[in-house]
């Protein structure tokens, strides 16, 4: 008994194949000492399997008067994951943004280990498990967004898109010529008042002495 399998096989299909056994009317196969098919008269039989392990097989030959195995070989398989399938990126910032504050969304992608967003084609964030990340750009202009899904067997980048920021600056408006003109008069108005005041209590207190010594 041989088999075309690799090892370890990546994709679960292969064809044990078996030389003829003389005298024998038909063949059963045996996976891990269970049996799997019988009745065969073929020297192949075409096996799938799906799922990652270590497998024996071996073939049993039968006529009316008993049975003959075969040699047992073992199948190793490991099938890898498939690459990230595809997704979507979007954003909810304005257009054009004003502050530069803003959130980057994505669709899940499947097989996903992690994601990695990246900024004018710069890596900005690595190893991102959930479906978001939050921007922050304080200089105004136009910049381009992409997220990558990443597993161990490959990458798949999401669409790109392009974010307009505006930063939003309030100048101070201009005092106007003239504003802080009625406030003169009010200044020097009050220094008056507080002079003259100050002379009327001064008056008194020299009119209360002299009376006081009288």
């Amino acid at each position: 008994l041989t088999s075309d399998a690799n090892n370890p096989d990546m994709d679960g299909i292969f064809t044990l194949s078996w030389t003829e056994s003389i005298y024998a009317n038909t063949y059963s196969v045996y996976q891990n000492d269970t049996l799997m098919d019988n009745g065969l008269t073929n020297l192949y039989y075409d096996i799938g399997i799906y799922t990652d392990g270590g497998y024996s097989f071996k073939i049993k030959s039968f006529n009316d008067y008993g049975d003959m195995s075969s040699n047992e070989i073992t199948v190793n398989i490991d099938i890898p994951l498939p690459s990230p399938t595809p997704f979507t990126l979007t954003s909810n910032a304005d257009n054009p943004d004003i502050d530069g504050i803003f959130m980057l969304y994505w669709s899940g992608s499947e097989y996903v280990d992690v994601y990695s967003v990246y900024f004018d084609g710069v890596l900005l964030k690595w190893g991102i498990t959930e479906l978001f990340c939050n921007i922050k750009v304080y200089t105004s202009g136009s910049y381009d967004f992409k997220v990558a899904a990443l597993n161990d067997y490959g990458q798949v980048d999401s669409n790109i898109i392009t974010v307009n920021v505006d930063i939003y600056i309030v100048e101070p408006e201009p005092t106007p010529i003239g504003a802080n003109d009625n406030i003169i008069p009010f200044i020097v108005g009050l220094s008056v008042g507080i002079g003259v005041l100050g002379s009327v209590i001064a008056v008194g207190v020299i009119y209360y002495l002299k009376k006081v010594r009288k």
